[in-house]
């Protein structure tokens, strides 16, 4: 399967964490691999529900994107 990364322009705060969280959880249900980048971690989502995906902040993955992801890819 796939790998695929959402990047955030702010945490799950935003409008648009409610869409990225369901496509993330979704396509994690279908067998792909997920991750979600953020560029703060003030609010990680919690209150949307089960998360079935990673979450980094931006600087967490510092330009090394193989740790994202279980094949290093």
């Amino acid at each position: 399967m796939s790998n695929v990364l959402f990047v955030l322009y702010h945490d799950f705060g935003a409008n648009s964490a409610v869409h990225v969280h369901n496509f993330a959880n979704q396509l994690a249900d279908l067998g792909h691999s997920t991750a979600v980048a953020i560029p703060e971690d003030t609010d990680r989502g919690s209150s949307l529900g089960d998360q079935r995906y990673l979450i980094q902040q931006f600087d967490q993955v510092d330009g090394n994107w193989s740790r994202l992801f279980p094949d290093g890819r």
